[in-house]
């Protein structure tokens, strides 16, 4: 088994494995890889492909590379904008406190982390990845919404 190699992306808590398949297609559209059962080795994945800030499966993982700690991108992007609300002299890492000097340089998907977490947590992954495209659904359409209402002559 491979995955364990993923030790290096940090410390994390999440959902359970061997939840079926998942013919859902990656960030990068390749189909994700069919569940594993993992067996006794489930609760390390689970720490291990779990986002440091909301404990859920990784979506969308981004690693921070000064310390190997993985997130969803949104998660920590939510950290680095109340980081910047508090004027805290730069950003650090929510889980070690590691200062990160290019923070804003973390936004790129870690796709072999997101399939390892897409073959562990099929089901999980799924519902997230349902989530965030409802919600990203939802954004554009109240946008727009906006926009017209905005554009309407009073």
């Amino acid at each position: 088994a491979s995955a364990p190699t993923a030790a290096a992306h940090g410390g994390h808590e999440g959902a359970a494995a061997g939840e079926g398949s998942s013919a859902d297609a990656g960030t990068n559209g390749d189909p994700m890889p069919a569940a594993v059962d993992w067996g006794d080795k489930e609760a390390r994945l689970r720490e291990l492909l779990s986002c440091g800030v909301c404990k859920d499966v990784l979506h969308e993982a981004v690693t921070i590379a000064e310390c190997m700690h993985s997130f969803c991108r949104k998660c920590i992007e939510g950290v680095f904008t109340q980081q910047g609300a508090l004027k805290r002299r730069g950003h650090h890492c929510p889980t070690c406190n590691q200062a990160l000097p290019n923070a804003f340089d973390i936004t790129h998907i870690d796709e072999s982390l997101e399939k390892i977490a897409a073959a562990v947590f099929p089901a999980r992954y799924a519902e997230r990845a349902a989530a965030a495209r409802a919600a990203a659904a939802q954004n554009t359409a109240e946008a727009a919404a906006a926009w017209a209402a905005a554009a309407m002559p009073h």
